[in-house]
């Protein structure tokens, strides 16, 4: 029955300043960056997404540099595309320090999103009578404003918000940029965070869309890729993995992927049949070699 099915739409990194921030300001369209994706985004109950930026008043305009943020204005880019969710545990959220935090959470909460990946975390919501639960850490520092990414704690966050809901999302910014595969220390990581009640481990942070593996049932998918970014000197940069989860009675029945690729910059489409075909096969290549090693990860967790 359509009235117990919840459809959670997850996807990659967006960054909303530098190049993607002048190219609004350029265009004077804050909507540009999720005006070909936001069809189907909008017709998820749940879409989430990691933003990879502070925002802050009087954002300097640039083409280049390290120091992310953007203005609030370019929040429009998130409500057009249909986001209702928004991770903030990454290496960039806190260039402009705790306030630059504060004030994008706040700012966040005026525009009417959730978040979650801060110290304030975690973000639950009821759909259709199936609570739904969302941490996420980063493994590039942040204490005391982002959560602690030790793994007692982070098994200790999950297991508690298990008692809570009936489903556990949990997001990792991790691993290495411009990698094909997770390291086996994330591996380990998302093994055992499944122990503790997790039900869907996702990642960001490497730009490129990694492969994906199932332990004790779950899905682990370690980085999704970019979704909105500014790095348009490569295809792997380029592309991006946007997944549908669709759940009945606590129980994943459905796994769609959607891959995308900015052929503008910082505004992805869907990809036609031909890149779509590309991405998926490149990630078929790279889960295989997942699922033929998870039997040596799992021996280095229980000797």
């Amino acid at each position: 029955p359509q009235n117990e099915v919840v459809d959670v739409w997850l996807g990659g990194d967006v960054m909303l300043g530098r190049s993607v921030g002048f190219n609004m300001v350029r265009l004077k369209s804050f909507e540009y960056p999720f005006l070909k994706i936001a069809d189907k985004l909008k017709q998820a109950d749940l879409a989430i997404i990691n933003l990879e930026n502070p925002i802050v008043d009087n954002c300097p305009i640039t083409n280049d540099g390290m120091t992310f943020c953007s203005t609030p204005g370019t929040l429009a880019a998130l409500k057009t595309g249909g986001v209702d969710i928004v991770n903030v545990a990454n290496n960039h959220i806190l260039n402009y320090g705790p306030s630059g935090l504060s004030n994008t959470l706040r700012e966040l909460d005026a525009n009417g999103f959730e978040h979650f990946g801060s110290v304030y975390q975690p973000a639950i919501k009821d759909v259709r009578g199936t609570k739904i639960g969302f941490l996420g850490f980063s493994y590039f520092g942040g204490e005391p404003y982002l959560p602690s990414a030790k793994i007692d704690t982070i098994k200790q966050q999950v297991s508690e918000l298990k008692k809570q809901v009936d489903l556990v999302f949990v997001s990792f910014h991790w691993g290495e940029e411009y990698q094909d595969y997770p390291k086996s220390w994330q591996r380990l990581v998302a093994y055992q965070v499944i122990d503790s009640g997790a039900d869907f481990v996702f990642g960001h942070h490497p730009h490129w869309v990694q492969g994906f593996e199932l332990y004790q049932g779950k899905p682990i998918f370690y980085s999704l890729g970019n979704l909105v970014f500014d790095q348009d000197w490569s295809k792997p940069t380029r592309e991006g993995l946007v997944l549908e989860t669709i759940w009945h009675r606590k129980q994943l029945v459905g796994l769609y992927f959607h891959p995308i690729f900015m052929e503008n910059l910082g505004q992805p489409s869907w990809q036609p049949t031909g890149y779509g075909n590309t991405t998926i096969g490149r990630i078929e290549k790279l889960t295989k070699s997942l699922e033929e090693t998870q039997n040596t990860i799992i021996e280095q967790f229980n000797p």
